[in-house]
């Protein structure tokens, strides 16, 4: 299980979405955060609405894609 050093700037009030398979929910002890697979690391509450609404010009996703060809 992931650590949050500083669980404000993750914990999100609901459970997010995302088209983004790099994209994983995770729940602790009740609170939801959004993990960035490529990135492998929690993603601050601030860029999980880019992540909902404009993975798919995400540069990070655009990298692994090419990588798993």
């Amino acid at each position: 299980m992931t650590r949050l050093v500083y669980p404000k700037i993750y914990v999100l009030s609901r459970r997010p979405s995302s088209g983004c398979k790099y994209f994983e929910v995770r729940e602790t002890e009740g609170m939801y955060y959004a993990y960035c697979k490529v990135l492998d690391r929690p993603l601050p509450k601030t860029v999980v609405p880019k992540c909902e609404k404009l993975w798919e010009g995400c540069p990070f996703r655009r990298l692994a894609a090419r990588m798993e060809e």
